[in-house]
């Protein structure tokens, strides 16, 4: 959020914990920045209370969403929130990522559990959400696709090496379900489609 209002964008900061509230104060203070960054207390669940109707450009929704039964909710207030042309960025934890780190960590009964949950949030649960919502993804992206699953010793003097192998494998399909996070942009479908006759 910081580094957004930096860079001159006006940013509002909705968080259900006063202490997330209070360190965005505190940094918007320090840098100087508190004519554009603003913190309030909500969730999805209040978003209309805290941001006026048609106000956002854009809403970054990181690892916010765990469950599908947050999905539908979710998504129309953020829906309400939006200027009819904004965009919607959210990322989502990956199952597969979760069971693996579990698994290495010795938890193979949890592992399991999360393998096997219905009501977790995956990359099939979250596309059906935005289709049944209404919405038309733009992009997906996996992150963590490479540099989560290798060894820090073996990217020690790559960095740019490593990062151009990860831009490459982020938007390739077969490797978004091992990525540690799935973002995707997307936009309400209804608008881009009643926009297409006035290009």
């Amino acid at each position: 959020a910081a580094a957004m209002a930096e860079a001159g964008h006006t940013v509002a900061v909705v968080d259900p914990s006063p202490d997330s509230l209070a360190a965005t104060e505190r940094r918007a203070t320090e840098a100087q920045l508190a004519d554009r960054l603003t913190a309030v207390q909500g969730d999805t669940a209040t978003l209309a209370q805290v941001i006026p109707a048609g106000s956002a450009d854009v809403v970054v929704c990181h690892r916010v969403l765990e469950r599908r039964a947050d999905v539908a909710d979710a998504l129309r207030a953020i829906a309400v929130a939006l200027k009819p042309d904004g965009l919607l960025s959210i990322l989502i934890d990956q199952r597969l990522a979760q069971v693996l780190q579990l698994a290495s960590d010795g938890h193979f009964d949890v592992a399991r559990e999360t393998l096997l949950d219905p009501e977790l949030l995956d990359r099939p649960g979250l596309l059906a959400g935005l289709a049944a919502g209404g919405w038309q993804v733009l992009a997906e992206h996996g992150v963590g696709c490479i540099a989560d699953h290798i060894p820090e010793a073996a990217a020690e003097g790559q960095a740019e090496a490593l990062l151009d192998l990860e831009a490459t494998v982020a938007g390739m399909t077969p490797h978004l379900e091992s990525a540690t996070c799935l973002h995707v942009l997307a936009s309400r479908a209804e608008f881009r489609q009643g926009m297409a006759g006035f290009r």
